[in-house]
């Protein structure tokens, strides 16, 4: 799908989002399992709070995403870690 611009980005927007959804729900929720659920719900809001700074920034202009980007990969780098240290921990 082509047109403008804007629309490009913004679908790319989506698309990225999406494929990060696959890690985070799941994450997210293997975490909880283990550690508070208000530790899990902080870095949702981060992973949030990254989307849409990744969307603002690459809409405007597609060099723009690497601050939202790294606020959106970063919590579920620890909410997968976190999953598995606790998945570790509780075999022990």
């Amino acid at each position: 799908m082509s047109g403008h611009p804007v629309v490009e980005r913004w679908l790319r927007v989506q698309g990225n989002t999406l494929e990060l959804l696959i890690l985070f729900i799941p994450g997210a929720w293997a975490a909880a399992r283990y550690w508070k659920p208000e530790y899990v719900a902080i870095l949702g809001l981060v992973f949030v709070i990254g989307r849409l700074v990744y969307a603002v920034g690459y809409v405007s202009a597609p060099a723009k995403r690497s601050m939202g980007f790294l606020l959106s990969i970063a919590p579920i780098g620890l909410l997968v870690l976190g999953a598995l240290v606790g998945a570790l921990r509780s075999l022990l």
